[in-house]
């Protein structure tokens, strides 16, 4: 028999090739040595897959287009929700394929997450060269694929059908296949449930013809031979998942041997525990039964004296009620009964205060008030807790006392329904902070405790609830959308006054807080509200799911209000909002939800122009403070409309600002004082005061997504520093030393108002676009960036450097600065087939060379994570270099760590890690570029800066101490420099004609330094 030509190529390697996607089950494992054969036969320009799923054929073909080295663009078409066939399944399955994908495939693959319909409009007729066409598999489904797409097909395309071979349930391939088969060449395989191979163009490809043409023989020991070759696939695959299984289920029995060997300590635990808790109970029982006899025989006694004193106030009252000077102040006693409420009631409150009920005048410190006791190593710091169960506890507590300890302190907190048993253990702290807290015996008791062992009382206020005066429907719109009393919402501001009146010092949120607070003259500190590490990693996680899916082309405009007491703030844009929603069908509104999925947090019935929109606006279930992130991630723009002019509104925090730009939403929002401080209009948000201004700012946004980009990544790095827990526990530190008074206060008082005066700043970023990113969605704590330029020969190494790092987790950025000896590709090609080592790897291109510092800039700029360490090219870190430095940062609190460094190449010693100590910068640098830098402290300092000539490193470490930055030497050596004559220190630093001036240039920027001149 003779067989055609396609048999003699079925030894060719691609019919062996291993395919690199079989931890899936799949039908498709038998076709793929056909499909690797085929694509390296017809090398289709363009290829598109309609039904992916778990993308095991489509993983096929990219692998033939890799291997073989094709140009071909790939497509894969999928909803990637299910259908009839394959059921419905979640965003996993998408999640998945997206992962794998973009690891190997990203350069010349995409997905498209869309109908297979909406797809075609992608691609223009007659593109197509190779079309599999694998998704709902019903006679009316395929056909109707098949002809939408026919125009799409080149003049030499291939289409594949699979499931030809199918003839059960409502499976009709195999009845579209025989209709097309008696019209155009074919060829159909039986197993693995059928795969039909058809040319329907006008020129069927050369390398098919022989297995179109073949004879009944040929035909089936081709069948036959490819059929072998993919059952040994199904094996190797089924091999694999066998093995897969094997070691979850070894896992999962050693998981359960932890967990019960846990539950038996746990549960010896409870019974100890329980038989401690009856011994207790027991005594506890005697005990209150002996109270409660005394109680009883007090009571009895307490009543009998209550009823002689009633007697004789009963007599007493007799007496004046008949007197002369009764009937003489009866005009005057008129005259107040004609004053307003409001105004007996502030009188009242004020002369609570005076008398204190027990508590002290509120200016001065008791004169027997113990002196403030001398300080230990560590200031003992208690908050207490006025509203635990609300956001603001977060906020105000957890993330201070966090802050109070990162300043040295021993700090806890607790609640004040919680206080009763504990006040002598919270009166023996040095400092005692009251949030929120109203009077009540329970507060009188431990201030007078603590007053009398010597410790301060700090009243901590995020809002405008200590006056009274102004608790009415004029002011507080919750008043009239939550159905409040305002007798009983200033009723509770009094009770906040009488505690804040009797502090010792007040901390609070915003400068027009502050000043509020200051009428009561108490010395007043403002804390802000900030992020804590958790909410910044959860926001940027968020912004790196949201790069990895596909978008959907519409524009959300985000109101994120935490409760129903914000109607009139939202009205200041509501007109816009609605403007912009009916003239822009892409745009929507996201309103949020009670977390019942039940109560609008809005009441969108207030505001008309919005019955017609309601198809425009997303509901969303109100979510805990620690999923927020996901939800304004999803905004496009963030409103923050607040009512100008309203006292509580204009001493609110800056909170909604920064926390979308944490996850890069823009934000417009009302000129508030704090707003104003903290947005740079026009640079890293907008500001609207009328709705006019409003419109223009939205529409803005909307119509101009680069600039709306741009805006959010400013305020992204914008708030890293300010508003960050290091930053906070600066403030912590501060705020402890200026309450000891003394010498010590008054440095601390002159630091903070110095850093103050010194404002904000932003960071110099080249243009730059992405070559390679993969991205597995996980979590570090550092990134290593590589800037390049023109160090083809050196990259390699440095990279390796990298890869052999001892830090499980770690993230890799290389931006190649307009390199034009292929140094872009060597480290674009080096990071494609590492990428499984790093948990994020990206690889960028600057588009004109922007020089060392804007490239560095651009490297801390694109990583993701809380420290960065920055690796030139030609130089190599030791494995335990960033594990190293992170351990130092860490334990140290220091802003940044430096390794001692080897040098090497053409000359050879080891320069020490010298400890920290600013003024030594004074006479010249010590501290290496190879440091691990909190990607915070680079963003305040406001990055790298072009020094002509060199030395963007030495001002930057200046630029810190500057800052308060500081630095902590890890000792051992971690880091080797290459000394050559290419190196920049070689061809422009150390020149003759070039050293002066660099000098004069650093000696300019910063007036300390006075470096020696060059001998």
């Amino acid at each position: 028999m003779n067989l055609p030509p396609i048999l003699s190529d079925i030894e060719a390697d691609p019919l062996f090739w291993r395919p690199s996607r079989l931890d899936r089950g799949s039908a498709w494992f038998g076709h793929i040595p056909f499909a690797f054969w085929l694509v390296t036969q017809i090398r289709p320009a363009v290829l598109v897959e309609l039904g992916t799923l778990w993308g095991t054929s489509y993983a096929a073909f990219c692998d033939a287009v890799v291997r073989d080295g094709l140009a071909t663009r790939c497509f894969a078409v999928d909803t990637w929700v299910g259908d009839q066939h394959t059921g419905s399944y979640g965003e996993e399955v998408f999640a998945e394929v997206r992962r794998f994908h973009d690891q190997h495939y990203q350069a010349f693959s995409t997905l498209l997450r869309m109908t297979f319909d909406a797809a075609r409009d992608q691609f223009p007729d007659g593109a197509v060269d190779l079309l599999h066409i694998d998704g709902d598999h019903t006679y009316e489904a395929v056909r109707h694929d098949f002809e939408a797409w026919r125009p799409k097909l080149s003049d030499r395309a291939v289409v594949l059908f699979h499931d030809t071979n199918v003839r059960e349930r409502d499976f009709g391939v195999w009845r579209l296949w025989d209709e097309l088969r008696r019209q155009h060449p074919g060829f159909e395989f039986f197993h693995s449930y059928g795969l039909g191979v058809l040319a329907p163009a006008a020129h069927v490809p050369a390398s098919l013809s022989a297995l179109f043409e073949a004879d009944d023989a040929a035909a089936a020991a081709i069948r036959n031979r490819f059929a072998v070759l993919g059952a040994a696939i199904e094996a190797d695959a089924q091999g694999r998942q066998a093995l897969d299984e094997l070691a979850r289920q070894k896992e999962a029995t050693t998981r359960l041997k932890d967990e019960l060997k846990g539950e038996m300590v746990r549960r010896d635990a409870a019974l100890e525990q329980l038989r401690l808790a009856r011994i207790k109970a027991e005594r506890e029982r005697r005990d209150l039964a002996a109270r409660l006899s005394r109680a009883q025989n007090e009571l009895t006694t307490a009543h009998k004296r209550a009823e002689a004193v009633i007697a004789t106030l009963r007599e007493e009252q007799k007496i004046i009620l008949g007197s002369t000077s009764w009937r003489l102040t009866w005009p005057l006693r008129r005259v107040g009964r004609m004053i307003p409420a409001p105004i007996r009631r502030l009188g009242r409150g004020a002369a609570h205060v005076a008398s204190g009920l027990r508590l002290r005048p509120p200016v001065a410190r008791p004169a027997d008030a113990a002196e403030p006791r001398s300080r230990g190593p560590a200031l003992r710091v208690v908050y207490v807790s006025g509203e635990a169960h609300t956001p603001g506890h977060e906020y105000r507590v957890v993330r201070y006392v966090e802050a109070a300890k990162a300043a040295g302190a021993k700090a806890w907190w607790l609640r004040v329904e919680d206080l009763a048993p504990r006040i002598e253990e919270v009166a023996g702290a040095d400092l005692v902070v009251l949030w929120r807290t109203c009077h009540s015996p329970e507060i009188e008791r431990l201030i007078e405790a603590a007053r009398a062992l010597g410790a301060r009382i700090v009243f901590d206020i995020d809002d405008l609830m200590f006056r009274p005066e102004l608790a009415t429907i004029d002011f507080i719109d919750g008043i009239r959308s939550q159905g409040f009393l305002p007798e009983e919402v200033a009723a509770h501001y009094e009770k906040i006054c009488l505690v804040l009146a009797v502090a010792d010092a007040c901390t609070c949120t915003t400068t027009e807080l502050a000043q509020q607070v200051r009428r009561f003259q108490k010395a007043t500190y403002v804390l802000p509200n900030g992020f804590d590490d958790a909410f910044h990693r959860a926001s940027r996680l968020a912004v790196r799911h949201r790069r990895s899916g596909v978008g959907d082309g519409l524009v959300r405009i985000g109101y994120a209000s935490g409760s129903r007491t914000h109607q009139r703030d939202f009205a200041e844009a509501a007109g816009a909002i609605a403007r912009v929603l009916a003239e822009r069908p892409q745009c929507r509104l996201v309103l949020f939800r009670a977390s019942n999925g039940l109560t609008p947090l809005l009441d969108l019935e207030e505001f008309p122009a919005f019955h017609a929109l309601h198809s425009q606006i997303e509901w969303r279930d109100m979510v805990p403070l620690p999923a927020l992130p996901e939800e304004l991630a999803r905004f496009d723009i963030n409103a923050v409309p607040l009512e100008l002019g309203n006292p509580f509104c204009e001493a609110k925090s800056e909170l909604k600002y920064f926390e979308a730009a944490l996850a890069e939403a823009c934000t417009v929002a009302s000129p508030t004082g704090p707003m104003q401080r903290a947005i740079r209009d026009g640079e890293t948000g907008l500001l609207a005061g009328t709705e006019a201004e409003w419109y223009r700012a939205l529409t803005r946004l909307v119509d101009e997504p680069a600039l709306r980009q741009q805006m959010a990544h400013a305020a992204y790095l914008d708030v890293l520093w300010p508003y960050s827990a290091g930053r906070r526990a600066e403030l912590v530190r501060a705020l402890l030393a200026q309450t000891t008074g003394g010498a010590e206060a008054a440095r601390a008082f002159e630091l903070e108002l110095r850093r103050g005066r010194a404002g904000g700043q932003g960071v110099r970023l080249p243009q730059s676009e992405a070559v390679f990113v993969a991205d597995q969605l996980g979590q570090a704590d550092a990134t290593v960036v590589i800037p390049l330029h023109n160090y083809k020969q050196y990259v390699t190494e440095a990279l390796e450097s990298v890869l052999a790092q001892t830090m499980a987790a770690l993230d890799l950025v290389v931006v190649d600065d307009a390199s034009t000896d292929g140094s872009l590709d060597v480290a674009a090609e080096w990071a494609r087939g590492r990428a499984e080592r790093f948990n994020r790897v990206a690889v960028l291109r600057n588009r004109v060379n922007a020089g060392l510092a804007l490239t560095r800039n651009a490297g801390f700029d694109a990583a993701e994570t809380p420290y960065v360490l920055p690796l030139d090219a030609d130089n190599r870190l030791l494995p335990r270099c960033v594990e190293a430095c992170l351990g130092v940062v860490r334990q140290s609190g220091a802003a940044f760590a430096y390794p001692a460094i080897r040098w090497f190449g053409a000359a050879e010693k080891v320069i020490d890690a010298a400890p920290f100590e600013p003024m030594r910068l004074a006479g010249g640098n010590y501290i290496d570029a190879m440091a691990l830098v909190s990607k915070s402290a680079w963003a305040a300092v406001g990055g790298f800066e072009h020094i002509e000539h060199g030395w963007e490193d030495y001002d930057f470490w200046c630029r810190c101490a500057e800052h308060g930055f500081w630095g902590a030497p890890a000792r051992e050596v971690l880091a080797e420099y290459r000394v050559h004559e290419a190196s920049m220190l070689h061809r422009s630093t150390d020149i003759e004609t070039n050293k002066p001036g660099v000098i004069r240039a650093l000696e300019e920027r910063h007036s300390w330094l006075a470096i020696p001149a060059p001998d």
